[in-house]
């Protein structure tokens, strides 16, 4: 029977982020970090002009563009926020940005065109793609922290190279391209003629200075196509609500598309949108900043690798280390701990996995428990296997420095505090006067052991000579203590609940 199926079919893939999800309720995961789904229910300001708009009969076909009011609205809300103009016939209302994206890459696709992805990248937009018979071109930021280079984007271009896709704030990572990365991005385009699709569904969700969308450049305006949705920002995932803006010859025929996929927007959803956008956000975006702040304390204490997340509600982390790819990482991860992440090779990066922090609170600090003591075993287990030997000498670095003593990381082995008593007396009575933040140093290993390894530290000055300066049992789990100056409100948090 598959022969009668789209042979282009073959090409595209289940969402693995849900698969995975139902892996982790079917096997009864009791702290879910998956979804990127708001825990907070939409606000009643949304709520009730939908409910009045249906007590009004606002139940009939609407326009393919969508409501004039939403899109007023629309023009309204872009114009404070990105400081651009789009006339109403640039403006579409479409179901959430999936629909949207989806519309505009089968608008400009044919087979054989190339499309530039960063990824990590979410996992849509390859896969429309295939559909369309053209070609997917991945650009690999995170060999260059989570930016674009000239040099990088440059290598991706060719004759064929149709658009490129850019997501800021970005879905799996958190990370915003800054403006060294727009401005790469702008005189590609302004040179090479090829579009450019902004999905913009985080531009609100952002922790830092925020900065103005990819729209900015109105000089290209006739090759920028902006996907945004109201899911993230607003707490309305299954509204289903978004929109598009494009330059009005490419909104003409996107419009054919969007009309044979759905024909138009449900018309009373529209009138909560029109409330969305001159609702504060504020408050959600604080209390996602807090629970962001805490993800990071805990996995700086873990002494795992992360890009910082300046915006969405995501982290994604580093495994490599333990020398498993990410579906496997995530799985044991389940069945260990009963902590379900997102694998990264759903983004097409494998060695990374994703942390959803938008989640009760409590879930996340269970969440977060189970991933620290799930990743010290895996580091016990490296060094139990041999990783570390008698008279090994390993660079480490000094990670916290405290009046109690030091914390160190033995490359991406294991992490520990070293007491100032465990210290020679010069050192042991002002850590911070010889020791500082960032510092590398030589340990010697004396002895490996279960849960730990014993070891001498020592500095090498400038001129190659070393001296002893104390000897201790080194623990694979690092201490919290390290970050009070940095959030003390959460160090006395976990106090209280007696989990540090």
């Amino acid at each position: 029977m598959n022969k009668l199926l789209n042979r282009r079919l073959a090409d595209v893939e289940e969402i693995l982020i849900r698969k995975f999800n139902q892996f982790a309720v079917e096997y009864g995961a009791k702290h879910i970090l998956t979804l990127g789904e708001p825990n907070f229910d939409t606000p009643d300001a949304m709520k009730m002009p939908a409910i009045q708009a249906l007590g009004d009969g606002k139940t009939y076909y609407g326009s393919s563009y969508g409501n004039q009011n939403f899109r007023e609205a629309v023009q309204r809300f872009e114009k404070r926020v990105n400081q651009v103009d789009y006339d109403l016939n640039e403006i579409m209302i479409t179901h959430g940005s999936t629909e949207g994206l989806a519309a505009a890459l089968i608008t400009m696709l044919n087979p054989g065109d190339e499309v530039i992805n960063l990824t990590p990248a979410y996992p849509l937009y390859k896969n429309v793609v295939a559909l369309t018979g053209a070609k997917i071109v991945s650009v690999d930021v995170s060999k260059n922290n989570f930016q674009v280079s000239k040099e990088m984007l440059d290598a991706a271009i060719t004759n064929r190279t149709k658009v490129i896709i850019i997501t800021s704030p970005n879905n799996p990572t958190g990370t915003i391209l800054n403006d060294e990365s727009l401005a790469v991005i702008y005189q590609a385009v302004k040179k090479h003629k090829f579009f450019v699709i902004s999905d913009e569904v985080y531009n609100q969700l952002v922790y830092t200075e925020r900065r103005l969308g990819f729209s900015k450049y109105q000089d290209i305006r006739d090759y920028i196509v902006v996907c945004q949705s109201l899911s993230k920002p607003y707490a309305m995932t299954g509204w289903r609500l978004g929109y598009m803006l494009a330059p009005l010859w490419f909104m003409e025929s996107v419009l054919k598309i969007h009309q044979y996929l759905v024909v138009a927007v449900n018309t009373f959803i529209q009138d909560g949108g029109v409330a969305a956008l001159e609702y504060d956000v504020t408050p959600m975006v604080e209390s996602y900043r807090a629970r962001r702040d805490y993800v990071v304390m805990r996995l700086q204490a873990m002494d795992v690798k992360f890009p910082y997340p300046e915006g969405a509600f995501y982290v994604f982390i580093s495994v490599a280390e333990f020398g498993m790819d990410s579906w496997r990482f995530c799985e044991e991860l389940v069945r260990a701990e009963g902590v379900a992440l997102i694998p990264g090779i759903c983004f097409d990066t494998d060695d990374h996995v994703r942390i959803s922090y938008c989640v009760e609170m409590d879930t996340l600090i269970a969440g977060m428990e189970g991933l620290e003591r799930f990743v010290t075993g895996l580091r016990v287990k490296k060094m139990n296997s041999g990783e570390f030997k008698e008279g090994d000498v390993v660079e480490g670095r000094i990670t916290g420095v405290q009046s109690y003593g030091i914390f160190v990381r033995l490359s991406d082995q294991c992490s520990g505090l070293v007491h100032a008593s465990e210290l020679e007396k010069l050192e042991s009575r002002e850590p911070s006067r010889f020791f500082k933040l960032g510092q590398t140093i030589k340990v010697r290993i004396i002895r490996a052991k279960p849960g730990g390894t014993q070891f001498i530290l020592k500095i090498y000055r400038e001129r190659g000579s070393s001296r002893r300066i104390g000897a201790a049992n080194f623990e694979t789990t690092a201490g919290f203590d390290a970050l009070q100056d940095k959030i003390p409100e959460w160090v006395q948090y976990a106090k209280d609940k007696n989990w540090i």
